[in-house]
């Protein structure tokens, strides 16, 4: 059986659904499987610091292959590496950046949705 749903409630959908379809703007941007959501809605670790710069180079320097996304001017998602987090904490702390958030956590469908439609201005 069959059945579409449409909701601003994305969290419930989670619980629901077993294939999603991202609409915007009238047009499917996006179709994946419960799977295939879930891995995109991967841990993270959070990082929020008035230098941003700073903190990516040293992540860069000792993890060559580290996966991150700026968010904004003092936040990074850090989504390779989360089973090292004490380790990248002391690090930062190692080479003086001050964090004003660190935290490991997981993205949302909702922050997903937002992420690949350009935020909250376009929801």
């Amino acid at each position: 059986m069959t059945l579409f749903l449409s909701s601003h409630i994305l969290n419930e959908l989670y619980l629901l659904a077993t294939d999603y379809y991202i609409i915007h703007k009238g047009k499917i941007i996006e179709s994946l499987t419960h799977d295939e959501l879930d891995e995109k809605c991967r841990q993270y670790i959070k990082i929020k610091t008035s230098e941003l710069q700073k903190c990516i180079t040293v992540i860069e320097k000792e993890f060559h292959d580290a996966e991150y996304t700026a968010i904004d001017d003092e936040t990074l998602h850090l989504f390779s590496y989360t089973d090292r987090a004490e380790g990248i904490a002391k690090l930062l702390m190692e080479n003086h950046i001050v964090t004003k958030e660190f935290s490991v956590t997981e993205q949302s469908l909702e922050e997903y949705f937002l992420g690949i439609t350009g935020g909250d201005s376009n929801a």
